[in-house]
């Protein structure tokens, strides 16, 4: 009898090494995203601040921020 509850146990391990060993072999196969790709910055001709050219408006050939409340005119 103790050598079926030896057996039974030594076999609950392997099987959980085994779970744990290919749980984590998936998680190496998943790799991260690329970074994303650089965007250009412009600044702002009102207050001078650089951000990204995807935040910003274009007005009469000038760049300035995309949200008026955020910018700090500071001319």
């Amino acid at each position: 009898m103790a050598r079926l509850l030896l057996i039974a146990v030594v076999g609950v391990l392997v099987w959980l090494l085994y779970k744990g060993l290919t749980k984590s072999l998936r998680a190496e196969d998943q790799s991260p995203p690329p970074p994303a790709a650089p965007e250009d910055m412009v600044a702002c001709s009102r207050c001078g601040v650089n951000l990204p050219k995807s935040e910003a408006r274009l007005v009469n050939g000038v760049y300035e921020c995309a949200n008026s409340a955020d910018c700090a005119n500071r001319s």
